[in-house]
C-alpha cells in the first residue's frame, strides 16, 4: 500500500485529504507542524508528501529537494 505524508496547520484540510487519500486506498500519515513532519517522513518514508507551502517554522519548499 503506498503512504502519503500530509504536513499542514489547517486541521480542515488534512480531514479532507486524508478522506480523499484512503477512499483511493493510500495509508495516510498527518503532522499538523514542520518538525514532526520531517520526522514521520523519516520513519515512513511516503511516496508522496503534500505540505502547506506557509508553516509558519518551515515552509513546504524547503522539504523540496534541491
Amino acid at each position: 500500500m503506498n503512504t502519503a505524508l500530509i504536513i499542514s496547520h489547517d486541521r480542515d484540510f488534512r480531514r479532507a485529504a486524508v478522506s480523499w487519500l484512503q477512499e483511493r486506498q493510500w495509508s495516510v500519515v498527518e503532522a499538523e507542524d514542520s518538525e514532526t513532519g520531517l520526522e514521520l517522513s523519516v520513519i515512513h518514508s511516503p511516496r508522496i508528501i503534500l505540505c502547506d507551502l506557509l508553516l509558519p517554522s518551515r515552509h513546504g519548499f524547503q522539504f523540496c529537494p534541491d
